[in-house]
């Protein structure tokens, strides 16, 4: 390296390193707000295209998504596996990220999440749409049902995978009659 070019490399190297200063102390400052607004950022743009694969079927992805929201309950950043397989056209109406959080932590979707016991049915396939039925008993033995409505994506990164594009809540009478299928606790 010539010495003119070390002395720029120096020189970018110390400014970088104050900048980064500067950046650690205005957070250290404001750490609990700073840090509210970077989760804020990163969840406003989040997008997996890793969640989402081809290579999962319709009840698969439902199951992913029922087993990410009850897994909340221990780690809340278990629901991104939820969102990431969100549908876009999903995402343009319940996103961004905090706006789907808020959404299924309140009746009816947060039956989900807190179900005592929960099973997915077999899924109905008509073209690039299928629907799976989803349904929840809670701990003081409300039954709740849930319709996932899936469609195979056409556009990459998403090209060829099932994804919801929505949830639809069933009201279940409570004297319905329940199936002697075991459900999954």
């Amino acid at each position: 390296m010539r010495p003119g070019r070390t002395f720029i490399t120096c020189i970018c190297c110390f400014l970088a390193g104050c900048f980064i200063w500067l950046c650690v102390r205005e957070t250290a400052s404001n750490a609990s707000g700073q840090l509210e607004e970077v989760t804020r950022e990163v969840a406003e743009h989040f997008e997996d295209p890793h969640v989402a694969s081809p290579s999962l079927s319709p009840i698969e992805v439902v199951r992913m998504q029922v087993e990410s929201l009850r897994a909340t309950r221990h780690d809340p950043s278990a629901l991104r596996v939820c969102y990431g397989l969100a549908a876009p056209s999903n995402r343009e109406q319940t996103g961004p990220f905090e706006k789907f959080a808020q959404m299924v932590a309140e009746s009816p979707y947060d039956a989900l999440g807190a179900a005592e016991s929960w099973q997915v049915g077999g899924a109905t396939l008509e073209g690039d749409f299928a629907a799976a039925l989803v349904t929840t008993i809670a701990a003081d033995g409300t039954p709740n049902a849930f319709r996932f409505v899936l469609e195979k994506q056409s556009i990459d990164p998403f090209e060829d995978c099932w994804m919801t594009v929505a949830v639809q809540f069933v009201r279940v009478s409570p004297e319905a009659s329940v199936s002697s299928t075991p459900l999954q606790p």
